[in-house]
């Protein structure tokens, strides 16, 4: 398409609806004239608008004038009343470039001023121009090597973006095309032509089966005296064969793994199939060799063997009797040596066919009959997307091969026809529950099995916007939304099932108390949401306690405060929580002048107990010391013994010098000292008696550090003591 003279052409057009609007201003309002003199008591004549309004295609010039000499012109564009004290004074053309209604009145000299003038102006800006979608080439189709896709776009200027995902592509979706695009999976090739300024093309697509080229045999199936090997091979590259003798069906899971000839010294059918990751797997091929002394001529060998085809195909006759006559019928009559035409062309089956065939040769017995139905078939319709439970309304497309296939189709779950249904000829939209059921059909061909997918739609699920949890503040407001175009929310605030008795939602909940809110989406024709559930507590906030919990070297005033106004502090200082008869209520600071550990907590009438506040008060206990008092560095069984002035958490690595592990430690008592043994266990990180545990097991050998960090219990982060314990594993 040549955009450039379509946008040449909207200029135009819109630069000659401005002139036509301006047109009409003409020279009236400065020529306009009227009687002189000062106030007579006559009320000015009305303001002309020019043009008078209505529709078009560009900006507009408008110009307003009296015939009444010397009056003011006032007018107003925001719908208002123009008056004196109200709009703009008319001092030349006003350009318009948005639909607008002018409201103008003429005054003069105190005189009353006229009645107001109004004209409306409705300025319409061109409609962007649609791209046509991009062409890829080849067309779809089932092939048997790589594919090299290209796309081109009949726009200029375009770019276009494709995916090979089966996603939509879309300006952030997909590759931008730069050349040729490699096939070497099977997939859907999607394109779009995208341009700034322009309305973006349909998506273009074409599906690319790549089907592993059918194995052959050598040497072809015959008759053979008194055996025969039989060579397998396939001219797709990266291809497993395998192959049957025992009348069974070949797959990726059944028959032997072809890796050598196949020596056969008896009439044997080999069924063989190849495949490939990624590919469509080749036809199942048949060969019937008939190995028996000499005296009967072997039955003609049908290639490729008789079955359901998906493209037209040559069928080549063989027999394995050299200097036999073969004949053969196309219309289901058995072929002998009078009946049939002599075989001396492959034959072309373009549509559903019966072969069968007969070999003979003077002085040896005539072979057995030959043949099958060659089924040319329709593919099955693909249905895309496949059947299941959605929640939106969507398209659906079938695609079938050959690309023109007559696709008949229903939406009522009855059986697809020629008779029955409908003819398929774009999109599908499924905006409620579907059953839909497709057939291909093409002349002379045998029609596709019937290809069904059942759409159900469901309401998507509600989501809570405020988050379930405990909040500190009443009333609580809580907003949720219905993700489902169209659906409604009902909701419940005492737990129990918002689809018997339900509220409908129409904005945010207001709770004064804690609460359970059970909500269910609604849309009619589809299936109810999943019943959701968000817990929401009304709790007081948690007490703060001041200052910070750590080492003191004198004691402390404690202050505890919350941000709920009205709430009533209880606290202690004995490590118990300050509930069922514990602590105290808190009526200001209070002194601890020896190592304390306070906890408080929060209640307010109506309100949930807030969360227990907890700070260690070390007192008079000077800085933070761990103490190593004894090392042993045995090999496999390292000791150490260790004591601390404060309560404090003790943590250590292991390391050979090519990483190490960390093992989790415990907390320790001021004063308290502590034997640490190390054990070895390989899935451990300590022995149920909680002691350290490393022990190298036998053939670690080399030099091992063991290093000590510890925190104190009111500090982060960890710190590493200065102290390592080296010890040597021998074998």
């Amino acid at each position: 398409m040549n955009y450039r003279g379509i946008i040449s052409i909207i200029a135009l057009v819109f630069a000659l609806g401005f002139l036509a609007c301006g047109s009409h201003s003409g020279d009236e309002g400065d020529n306009a004239s009227g009687p002189g003199g000062g106030p007579t008591g006559v009320v000015a004549q009305n303001a002309t608008i020019s043009p008078s309004g209505g529709v078009y295609s560009g900006p507009c010039e408008v110009r307003l004038f009296s015939s009444t000499d010397g009056a003011e012109i006032y007018y107003t564009t925001d719908g208002s009343e123009p008056s004196p004290s109200n709009g703009s004074t008319y001092s030349g053309p006003i350009i318009i470039t948005t639909s607008v209604v002018i409201r103008a009145i003429s005054c003069k000299n105190g005189e009353p001023c006229s009645a107001i003038s109004e004209a409306a102006f409705e300025i319409r800006q061109p409609e962007p121009a649609r791209l046509e979608a991009p062409t890829l080439s080849p067309g779809a189709g089932i092939y048997s090597t790589t594919v090299m896709v290209s796309i081109s776009a009949p726009d200029p200027g375009v770019r276009v973006m494709y995916t090979t995902d089966r996603s939509a592509p879309s300006a952030s979706n997909g590759s931008q095309y730069q050349g040729p695009v490699t096939i070497d999976q099977s997939t859907i090739v999607k394109a779009i032509a995208l341009k700034d300024g322009c309305i973006g093309s349909d998506i273009a697509e074409q599906t690319y089966t790549l089907k592993v080229q059918s194995p052959s045999v050598s040497p072809a199936a015959a008759f053979y005296r008194p055996s025969v090997s039989v060579t397998l091979s396939t001219v797709t590259p990266n291809t497993t064969i395998r192959y049957t003798i025992d009348g069974s069906v070949p797959s990726r899971e059944n028959g032997n793994s072809y890796a050598q000839p196949i020596i056969l010294t008896d009439t044997t059918v080999i069924r063989y199939v190849a495949f490939r990751e990624g590919w469509a797997d080749s036809d199942v091929m048949t060969a019937n060799y008939t190995v028996v002394p000499y005296g009967t001529v072997a039955s003609p060998s049908l290639s490729p063997s008789p079955g359901t085809y998906y493209d037209p195909r040559t069928v080549t006759l063989s027999c394995g009797t050299s200097g036999a006559t073969l004949r053969f019928t196309v219309d289901g009559s058995l072929p002998s040596t009078t009946n049939g035409t002599v075989y001396s062309v492959p034959i072309s089956v373009s549509r559903t066919t019966t072969i069968r065939a007969i070999a003979y040769k003077d002085g040896w017995i005539n072979s057995a009959v030959s043949g099958g139905d060659y089924a040319i078939t329709v593919s099955t319709p693909a249905i895309s997307p496949v059947g299941g439970t959605y929640t939106k309304t969507f398209n659906a497309t079938i695609d079938a091969h050959p690309s023109d296939a007559k696709i008949m189709y229903t939406i009522d779950g009855s059986d697809p026809t020629l008779e029955n249904g409908l003819t398929y000829n774009g999109a599908i939209q499924v905006s409620g529950p579907m059953t839909l059921k497709a057939r291909a059909y093409r002349d002379g061909w045998t029609s596709s099995v019937t290809a069904c997918a059942i759409f159900t739609l469901k309401a998507a699920d509600p989501v809570f916007v405020t988050t379930p949890g405990a909040y500190s503040v009443k009333p609580l407001s809580i907003t949720m939304n219905a993700p489902s175009n169209g659906s409604l929310i009902r909701y419940t605030i005492d737990g129990s099932d918002p689809r018997v008795s339900g509220i409908t939602y129409n904005g945010p909940i207001v709770i004064d108390s804690s609460a359970t809110v059970k909500a269910i989406a609604i849309h009619e024709g589809w299936a109810d949401s999943n019943i959701v559930s968000g817990d929401y507590r009304i709790c007081v906030a948690t007490p703060q306690i001041s200052p910070s919990e750590g080492h003191y070297s004198t004691g402390q005033t404690v202050t505890i405060s919350t941000a709920t106004d009205g709430a009533i502090i209880r606290y202690s200082i004995d490590g118990n929580d300050p509930i069922n008869g514990f602590g105290m209520e808190y009526n200001g600071p209070f002194t601890v002048n020896s190592t304390a550990r306070v906890k408080a907590i929060a209640f307010k009438s109506g309100w949930e107990n807030s969360a227990v506040a907890c700070s260690t008060f070390a007192i008079n206990s000077g800085p933070l010391t761990v103490t190593v008092l004894e090392v042993n560095g045995a090999p496999y069984v390292p000791f150490m013994r260790i004591s601390t002035n404060s309560w404090t958490g003790i943590r250590y690595t292991v390391t050979n010098g090519s990483g190490g592990r960390v093992f989790c430690g415990w907390l320790m008592n001021a004063g308290q000292t502590v034997d640490m043994t190390f054990r070895w266990f390989e899935n451990h990180y300590n022995d149920p008696n909680n002691l350290l545990s490393f022990n190298p097991p036998q053939g670690k050998t080399g030099t091992w550090i063991i290093t000590l960090i510890w925190k104190d219990r009111t500090t982060w982060p960890w710190n590493q003591i200065d102290h390592h314990v080296y010890f040597t594993v021998v074998d």
